[in-house]
């Protein structure tokens, strides 16, 4: 009942707002507009006007004393190459925070323990690169760089299903991890 006795008052209220809309909008279209102001011209000075034409203008004396002119340059070389050689394509502090070492520092942790273990072990690289030993010790059994052969096993059987080629790496890895006196008890 109640939508039944506003429907008729809402539409009265909209003809009522809408009452000579047409006339009003003709009005206020039609209103006399004020002109837009007129600004004065930025360059008055003729001889202003003279210079600036006399600076677009080609001086052919100019581009032959350019073109026979040699520049001279300074004794050292420009750089080339401006940005840093950074090959991990990220940002790497230079000095890293007590106890954490770079992504650059940890690979070359792995490789001198690599190349010299008996020189380059826990305590050494603990006290070089100021880590704790227990965070070399896992760093030193845990990871591993990815050496050349790794690589080729990996592009020979790229063809073949990919689990496969996984199994035979991670069995590949543990056969390298277990000394072989281990095996040779086993056996």
């Amino acid at each position: 009942m109640g939508a039944a006795v506003s429907y008729p008052y809402t539409q009265l209220r909209r003809v009522l707002r809408r009452y000579n809309a047409q006339n009003r909008a003709l009005k206020f279209i039609e209103k006399e507009k004020l002109p837009s102001r007129s600004y004065e011209p930025e360059i008055s000075d003729p001889k202003i006007r003279e210079s600036i034409k006399e600076l677009y203008v080609k001086n052919k004396q100019l581009d032959d004393y350019l073109k026979k002119e040699k520049q001279s340059s300074s004794k050292r070389p420009l750089p080339v190459k401006r940005i840093r050689d950074n090959s991990f394509l990220f940002y790497e502090p230079k000095i890293p925070q007590p106890n954490c070492c770079t992504l650059s520092s940890s690979l070359e942790i792995i490789a001198k323990h690599l190349k010299e273990p008996n020189k380059w072990n826990v305590d050494a690289l603990s006290e070089e690169y100021n880590l704790q030993k227990d965070s070399v010790k896992n760093l030193l059994m845990y990871y591993s760089l990815f050496t050349r052969e790794d690589f080729q096993f990996i592009n020979k059987d790229r063809k073949e299903n990919e689990e496969q080629v996984a199994l035979e790496f991670v069995k590949r890895t543990r056969l390298e991890k277990i000394p072989l006196k281990q095996i040779e008890d086993k056996k």
